[in-house]
């Protein structure tokens, strides 16, 4: 038998595409509109239209990309004896979620507060709205990715 080398870099590389592909047949666009029109609609009305823009990019990249790591968070929690229990996993993630919340924040230039006081209530509203829409679709992510292990498609 010959000596092969294992790129790992390979590997890790195709269970992210793998993932993704996955993640994005999966996805509940659908729930996610219904969430945006019963929650963040009516709360953001507030926006410039610009603004809502930015927010609105955010808040369905965010949605998406935690929906992927709770897929691949199911991986760890697949081979335990109660699949069921995402403490485990969800304590691991509640950890960063204000680190992540904060960095696309960041990123969409949300942090950003002019010097009204109103405009630091919108912040905030903004923060709390990433970190329900972050929370809620880690655990949807997760769920979906344990039904895809059950099935031996993922």
């Amino acid at each position: 038998m010959p000596n092969k080398v294992i790129y790992l870099d390979e590997v890790w590389e195709k269970r992210a595409e793998t993932i993704r592909q996955k993640a994005l047949l999966g996805f509940p666009w659908n729930d996610l509109e219904r969430f945006y029109e019963q929650v963040m609609d009516p709360i953001l009305d507030y926006c410039q239209s610009d603004r809502r823009c930015l927010i609105d990019e955010a808040a369905y990249r965010l949605a998406y990309q935690v929906f992927q790591l709770g897929m691949e968070a199911s991986r760890k929690l697949a081979y335990e004896p109660d699949p069921q229990d995402y403490k485990p996993c969800m304590h691991a993630y509640e950890g960063d979620t204000e680190q992540s919340v904060q960095t696309w924040m960041e990123q969409y230039g949300l942090d950003e507060a002019d010097e009204e006081e109103q405009e630091l209530d919108q912040q905030s509203i903004v923060y709390e709205l990433f970190t329900q829409l972050a929370t809620s679709w880690f655990c949807r992510g997760l769920t979906y990715g344990l039904r895809l292990r059950k099935q031996k498609l993922l």
